[in-house]
């Protein structure tokens, strides 16, 4: 049997069986076919597997609306009417419950994945009239300068590895005045310390994400659980 290895995903395999060379056959390949990169030579990770599986779930959704969505919103003092931008939106858990919390919002949500737009596009369909679904890279926004007020990332920022260039092209987007809420996984301060070799690709400290924030233009308030695992911020772009 010869194994002719194309790049990228493509293994074909060429059967040879009784001295005849029979057609090459598609194999699917066992391993992570590595991260994927966006035009801007960062890596722009898809969710996969037991994650992506968890957050296209009904029970994720219930989730989002009853308690990830008013928890991320509760003393913001967000206006309740907006153009909001969601990043990375999944399969519109998240979305559909933003949509409910403020009903005069108009949301563009969009996701890297196009799986996920698919799924989201279907889910909210009856809300056509105000969720536009978008496929879009966080780091390289299609969007005009100053086109929203709001702009919403849950559990998406370690997904992006250039997250810095997201940041800065959230900054781009925003109104003055207007406000980014994040939500996400962080590297806990003793990881960054002492192991910082079993921090994943992409991940990142609160106090990174604090400092480039700051450099960026928006003056943030962060709130952590105990141990630094995961974050809340609330950003506001500097007028």
């Amino acid at each position: 049997m010869t194994v002719l290895d194309k790049p990228h995903r493509k293994v074909w395999v060429a059967r040879h069986l009784n001295g005849e060379v029979y057609p090459a056959r598609r194999l699917r390949p066992r391993h992570h076919d590595g991260p994927r990169f966006n035009k801007n030579g960062g890596h722009t990770m898809q969710m996969r597997g037991l994650e992506k599986l968890v957050l296209a779930s009904r029970p994720w959704a219930v989730f989002s609306r009853s308690v990830l969505v008013p928890w991320l919103v509760a003393r913001a003092d967000l206006p309740q009417r907006a153009d909001a931008l969601e990043l990375g939106c999944g399969a519109g858990g998240e979305t559909e419950a933003l949509a409910r919390r403020f009903p005069q919002w108009r949301i563009t949500a969009t996701d890297y994945d196009p799986d996920m737009v698919a799924r989201a596009a279907a889910r909210l369909t009856y809300l056509r009239d105000r969720i536009k679904v978008e496929q879009a890279d966080a780091t390289a926004l299609p969007h005009p300068d100053a086109a929203f007020d709001i702009v919403v990332a849950m559990h998406v920022w370690h997904h992006v590895g250039d997250w810095r260039a997201a940041t800065a092209e959230v900054h781009r987007v925003l109104r003055a005045g207007g406000a980014l809420l994040l939500f996400d996984v962080s590297v806990p301060p003793i990881v960054a310390r002492r192991i910082p070799r079993l921090a994943p690709p992409g991940a990142y400290t609160v106090t990174e994400l604090r400092d480039v924030l700051d450099a960026t233009g928006f003056t943030s308030q962060l709130r952590t659980s105990p141990g630094g695992v995961w974050y809340r911020a609330l950003a506001r772009r500097r007028r």
